[in-house]
């Protein structure tokens, strides 16, 4: 379990991180790629962390990460001024591959469900639309009337002499 320290630690420094690396580095291995600050978790002694990041295009996150971590003790020394840290944790940057995998199993899902649509289609025209019955038919709604009841004023407040609006009409 980590401590709240940590926790907050490990916040500040994906704050900091992130404004750093979205202001962008003199590397020429970084245009065009826009980096993303996904994760940061700290160790409970609070000298080392790592810092997960997702880069986008898929085919310049290599080139991006080695600019990256060329550039660790630099960013080190300006996270270290834009937090005020006394003592500031190493940064080990690792690439984060979990948005890509998420978005993979989306879209499996997503065929998958493609699949099973077209399949119960394709069963409905087949099978006797007659078993299935009529639909039931609804009334279209009125106007005015919702599905909870109207409010009214049931009673005076001494008071004030205006209605209360406590009643529910039935």
């Amino acid at each position: 379990m980590t401590s709240h320290r940590t926790q907050k630690v490990a916040s500040v420094l994906r704050e900091a991180i992130q404004t750093i690396l979205s202001r962008g580095l003199a590397d020429p291995r970084l245009d065009g790629c826009m980096i993303t600050v996904t994760e940061v978790s700290v160790s409970p002694d609070l000298r080392n962390s790592t810092v997960h990041i997702s880069i986008l295009p898929d085919n310049r996150q290599v080139r991006a990460i080695a600019a990256i971590k060329h550039a660790s003790a630099h960013l080190r020394r300006k996270v270290s001024d834009l937090t005020g840290f006394n003592t500031m944790p190493q940064l080990a940057f690792v690439l984060d591959d979990r948005t890509k995998r998420q978005a993979a199993v989306m879209r499996t899902m997503v065929e998958h469900r493609q699949d099973v649509d077209i399949a119960d289609a394709g069963e409905a025209a087949e099978g006797d639309v007659s078993q299935a019955g009529p639909l039931p038919e609804t009334e279209p709604a009125k106007p005015g009337k919702g599905a909870w009841p109207e409010r009214t004023p049931t009673s005076t407040n001494p008071d004030s002499g205006r209605p209360n609006d406590s009643g529910v009409k039935g």
